[in-house]
């Protein structure tokens, strides 16, 4: 038996999938693009002379930039591994050596087929829609209202204005629904090409109109601060027009947030692995400069810890959608601290027009507006004790307490301030009575790391359903049933992007329903919907009128089964005097009548891809409670790993 899924989330979790992020090391090897970041963080040498010493013992170094006095960028030529460990060596102690990773939006990533451009086909939702008689004035979207954030009209305390930065594909400045910003002073951008203040992807605007779309002018969407009196924007274009950039590129444009007199960074991007410069410097922004960093947690659907957001000082956003339930393609992993609105968001984008799009991008806005909004009461907050009490008071979704799913919970607004309101910023901690811990994710307020789930397993059939809503996203509701019409699933109001395990039945059906009568696209917008049947496509379709339906076979109980199942399993860790953790894996073993499993083998088996062969890591055999462990020691970064159980039952 292989639970091949359910074993590459766990040992992602730990690191041991793409970047060895569970030891917190920076690179052993060479760079996808052989372009490196110098880091002098905490050092007096500053970066560009660090680089200029390395170019001068070394030929195959080349200066590329200074991103700051404390991150160069050097391209190293032949980029081998020997070659890069030369280099790192002959750097001066305290100073790092890492990938100039890409960074990319993060629906790019795990939705290549579906990018989020602003091409002829999708342009999505017109101000005034003189066919369907409606004009979307001040539309409140759902996100606005799950947060609070509409929930302070009886609060009548000074506020002072707080200034956000997004730091994404630019913005739209000029959109009728988007505060106008100075071109000369409100923005910057590192990239080689374009403008901060033209938005030639939409992303970053419609992340900027979650934040701070103009409310009670009539036009489009309402926002977390509506108010442009009461909170200022900066934009750092951290990546280009086509949504990809590099870590240099965001950190330029984070410093320049920063150094601008941001108090909050909203970053809806990611990519590539864990790096010990990027880390030095966001760590320095947040406990140095007390500037709150806030970032997606990634759309992969899996532990994977992503990029910027897994660093300890960067809060992690997962997303939900209107139910609060978590999106099926928010990344799920020990540094995930808190959770937004992130299916089906309605904001502004590129052209004076509006989209609902769905990802880890979308929640992020939420919790980065909320902090701006709660900020603005209580100036004399310190970063951290913003960031406490957001997790403080935030909505626990899913099992009881902080979990890898949602963080904390869904974030609240009104909850947050009436928490300061009543215990001051204390209520986020108080450094005078000891050292605070920028920890990040569960261990954020002293908590524990939440248990690794084991692989789900299913013991009915498999349905994975994706519905990407029109811009009316409200018109549409959907129901799984079987063959006696009973209703196994459904929803309403949002997009959907789930796999539900049914129990098995003859047959089913799937009906999805729009209340105006134009389906899912193609008037307005360009949305659709499929369903999949234990990993097969069942139906799919965009353009109906009031309804459309998928009938597919059912199951005898033959679906994605198992005679062996891991019944439990927990990751141990403790840091070691080098910084490196020492990991152990702990199983439960168990069939399907619920009875321990002796004799069972637990084995990580890993497929290289430079020997085209697969072979044996690290290995257990199950006692007569059906339990074994083994601590990792074999580590290979060029292998994917998978988890077999063998046995008999």
């Amino acid at each position: 038996m292989i639970f091949s899924k359910g074993a590459v989330q766990a040992l992602a979790l730990l690191g041991l999938v793409g970047s060895a992020a569970a030891t917190r090391r920076s690179i052993d090897g060479a760079c996808p693009n052989g372009n490196y970041l110098i880091g002098t963080v905490g050092i007096s040498a500053t970066s560009e002379s660090v680089a200029m010493m390395a170019m001068s013992q070394d030929n195959s170094v080349t200066f590329k930039s200074a991103v700051s006095k404390d991150v160069a960028v050097v391209e190293i030529k032949g980029n081998s591994r020997e070659g890069v460990a030369k280099v790192k060596e002959s750097l001066p102690e305290g100073s790092t050596l890492d990938c100039d990773f890409p960074q990319y939006v993060p629906e790019t990533i795990a939705h290549p087929d579906r990018k989020l451009t602003k091409d002829t086909d999708s342009k999505v939702l017109m101000k005034k829609d003189g066919v369907r008689g409606r004009m979307l004035d001040d539309e409140v979207p759902y996100g606005i209202t799950m947060v609070q954030a509409l929930d302070f009209a009886d609060v009548d305390k000074e506020r002072t204005v707080k200034k956000v930065c997004v730091v994404d594909t630019g913005y739209d400045n000029g959109h009728e629904d988007l505060p106008q910003l100075n071109i000369g002073t409100d923005g910057f951008n590192p990239q080689s090409s374009g403008e901060w203040y033209i938005d030639g992807h939409g992303h970053g605007s419609h992340c900027a109109g979650t934040i701070g779309a103009i409310g009670t002018n009539g036009l489009g969407v309402t926002s977390v601060n509506p108010d442009y009196d009461k909170f200022n924007f900066f934009i750092g274009k951290g990546l280009s027009d086509s949504g990809s950039g590099s870590s240099a590129g965001v950190i330029a444009a984070v410093n320049a947030c920063v150094e601008n007199g941001a108090s909050v960074v909203s970053m809806s991007l990611g990519g590539g692995g864990y790096s010990s410069t990027s880390d030095a410097v966001y760590t320095d922004h947040f406990e140095e400069n007390d500037v709150l960093i806030i970032a997606a947690a990634g759309n992969s659907g899996n532990s994977d810890l992503s990029y910027p957001a897994s660093y300890k000082a960067v809060m992690s956003v997962a997303a939900v959608d209107s139910g609060g339930n978590k999106a099926g393609f928010s990344q799920y992993n020990e540094q995930v601290e808190i959770a937004g609105p992130g299916v089906g968001v309605k904001s502004t984008i590129s052209d004076n027009k509006y989209a609902s799009w769905s990802g880890t991008s979308m929640a992020t806005p939420h919790v980065a507006g909320v902090a701006t909004l709660v900020w603005s009461y209580f100036p004399e907050c310190e970063a951290y004790q913003i960031r406490n009490v957001l997790l403080r008071t935030a909505k626990d979704e899913g099992d009881v307490g902080c979990d890898i799913n949602y963080g904390y919970g869904i974030v609240q607004a009104r909850d947050a301030y009436d928490l300061l309101e009543e215990e001051g910023c204390a209520a986020g901690g108080d450094k005078s009575l000891g050292p605070v811990e920028t920890i990040g994710g569960c261990l954020q307020l002293g908590g524990t790391y939440p248990p690794t789930p084991a692989p789900t397993q299913c013991d009915g059939g498999l349905m994975e359903l994706e519905i990407v809503p029109d811009s009316y996203p409200g018109d549409i509701s959907w129901e799984v049933k079987n063959s006696d019409g009973d209703v196994l699933k459904s929803g309403a109001g949002s997009g959907v992007d789930a796999d539900f395990c049914l129990p098995c039945e003859d047959s089913y059906k799937f009906e999805l329903s729009d209340s105006y009568g134009d389906g899912l696209c193609c008037s307005y917008g360009q949305g659709y919907y499929k369903v999949h049947w234990n990993g097969e496509l069942a139906g799919e379709g965009a353009e109906f009128t009031d309804s459309a339906s998928v009938d597919f076979e059912g199951c005898d109980g033959g679906g994605p089964t198992s005679t062996l199942r891991i019944s439990a399993f927990q990751v141990r860790q403790k840091e070691r005097d080098n910084g490196k953790l020492k990991t152990r894996l702990f199983f439960r073993i168990k069939n399907n009548d619920d009875v321990n499993v002796e004799g069972a083998q637990v084995t990580v088996v890993a497929y290289s891809e430079d020997d085209d062969d697969y072979y044996e890591m690290d290995t257990c055999i199950t006692d007569e409670k059906g339990r074994c462990n083994f601590g990792l020691k074999t580590y290979n970064p060029v292998v994917t790993p998978t988890l077999n159980v063998t046995g008999d039952c």
